[in-house]
């Protein structure tokens, strides 16, 4: 749950680079940590990333959704009764964001939607995912974002590819807000922005 970026970091403060597997396969490997191994609100679970061969990554989450924390953090995570954290998280860019920079949108080579209506489709024409990402080369204030489980009619999920992955929003044409779950802003991009939604058949 949670960006990536914060897994990053957690693995980061003991010394791990979970940045040299992107894109790759690798194991996860979970571990009882502490006290005895039962599904009871607070016990710590120790996860770790393989990637060929070696540890790139750890960290520490408690039952049932409580975490992450680093696995330095033993009086942390030990605390924790297990809760889940806020969800979106906290406003990653909370001074504002240029998204196509953060995302490097300029590089997207396909676009896939799919709306709360009948909308959906992909799009691979260049010139319409650059214009996309003109749209949204600014730097736009943003908001804490507020995510709606279940999605309203007037709602699309965009799902851009970007070199190996993908990056994801939700924009709603009712209030012309762009949302970014995982990294838990909401930005306002425009008229120009909503007249490419618009367009999407």
């Amino acid at each position: 749950m949670g960006s990536l970026d914060r897994y990053v970091a957690l693995s980061a403060d003991i010394g791990l680079d979970m940045r040299i597997a992107a894109g790759k396969h690798v194991e996860l490997l979970s571990f009882w940590l502490d006290r005895t191994p039962e599904f009871v609100p607070g016990a710590p679970i120790g996860h770790v990333l393989i990637f060929e061969r070696r540890i790139v990554a750890a960290w520490v989450r408690t039952v049932p959704e409580g975490g992450p924390f680093s696995a330095r953090d033993r009086p942390g995570a030990l605390a924790s009764n297990g809760d889940a954290a806020s969800f979106p998280p906290a406003n990653r860019f909370p001074s504002g964001i240029n998204i196509t920079a953060a995302y490097g949108l300029s590089r997207a080579v396909g676009l896939s939607y799919k709306s709360g209506g009948p909308s959906a489709g992909d799009v691979s024409d260049l010139s319409r995912l650059r214009a996309f990402a003109a749209a949204l080369d600014h730097v736009m204030p943003s908001t804490q974002a507020v995510w709606n489980r279940n999605g309203t009619p007037t709602t699309y999920y965009l799902h851009f590819t970007v070199d190996s992955s993908a990056v994801s929003f939700e924009y709603d044409t009712a209030t012309g807000i762009l949302t970014s779950v995982a990294d838990g802003f909401a930005v306002t991009p425009g008229p120009g922005f909503a007249a490419l939604i618009s367009a999407l058949k």
